[in-house]
């Protein structure tokens, strides 16, 4: 009887991975905001690599001209336009070009953010905060209104917004670009309810720390936090982190320990990071440039 349901497991997740070997993106129309570098880019490729006609997009035409030359190298289907997202004409000009030259639109990837802000949040400035939520959060939710009605006349589609780890925990230095990375995290699970009965389903991926350009000040300037003991592990009666055992306030072990300090930024436009600035190490998703794949193939809805 066991070796049968072992049997019968085994052939479930074979069929399993078949399945997703054999879902094909072929025929769907994605856009991919911020996609000529990083996270955005490697988005367009995978999707590109599962079949969709890809629309890569940067504020700048030469970006845009290279991520075309790099995705048109692995055989994708790719058309690419500049555009700023914190316009209002920009968005409308991306959408229209893309229904006029791809026949309409499946897939949004919202991937566009900005961080002008590093230090204490009680320091910024109402311009700091107009700039990030307007291009982090807004934007994000005005071409999801724009692209809905294209989605609505193929039948359905699929958004992701690409929110942050710093979405759950906010990132020291980073306040306002935190708080805007935890707004799109509520933005996914208002709208996915509301557009359900339209087949389309909203989900949103909040990576880590990835070795990107527009991470390489908060690399630069944190430290990962300690991992915290793990709840099986064993402790001596006079282990550091037995609750029996005392600690002085020069211990070393001490839970209570200053940080050693980091160096500051040499040559930084900004202020420099307060020097004990820790990040979380934890990642609530796995993010693969797959994931992006994922959530546009599968029935997914309202995932954070």
């Amino acid at each position: 009887m066991l070796k049968c349901v072992g049997r019968s497991l085994i052939l479930s997740q074979n069929a399993g991975k078949r399945m997703l070997s054999q879902s094909s993106l072929a025929g769907k129309v994605a856009i991919v905001t911020a996609s000529t570098d990083g996270i955005g880019l490697a988005a367009a490729r995978a999707l590109g690599l599962r079949g969709a006609h890809v629309v890569v997009s940067s504020r700048r035409k030469d970006n845009v001209e290279k991520a075309v030359s790099l995705l048109q190298g692995d055989s994708i289907q790719v058309t690419g336009t500049t555009c700023n997202v914190g316009r209002s004409e920009d968005r409308e000009r991306l959408v229209d070009m893309t229904v006029k030259q791809c026949g309409g639109v499946d897939i949004l990837v919202s991937n566009a953010a900005v961080n002008p802000f590093f230090g204490n949040i009680m320091d910024s400035t109402e311009e700091v905060w107009d700039k990030i939520l307007d291009v982090n959060v807004k934007s994000a939710f005005l071409l999801t209104k724009l692209v809905v009605p294209q989605m609505e006349k193929r039948g359905g589609g699929s958004i992701v917004f690409v929110s942050s780890v710093a979405g759950y925990q906010p990132i020291q230095a980073l306040g306002p670009y935190s708080v805007s990375k935890t707004a799109l995290l509520g933005l996914t699970r208002a709208l996915a309810p509301e557009l359900a009965p339209s087949n389309i389903r909203v989900n949103c991926v909040a990576p880590g720390v990835i070795r990107t350009r527009f991470s390489a000040a908060v690399r630069s300037c944190t430290r990962p936090l300690p991992l915290p003991p793990s709840p099986h592990s064993s402790h001596s009666p006079h282990s550091p982190h037995s609750p029996h055992s005392s600690h002085s306030p020069h211990s070393s072990h001490s839970p209570t320990a200053p940080i050693p300090p980091l160096p500051p930024l040499s040559h930084s436009p900004t202020p420099p990071i307060p020097p004990h600035t820790p990040f979380p190490t934890h990642n609530p998703v796995l993010i693969r440039p797959s994931t992006f794949s994922a959530l546009a193939e599968r029935r997914h809805n309202g995932r954070v």
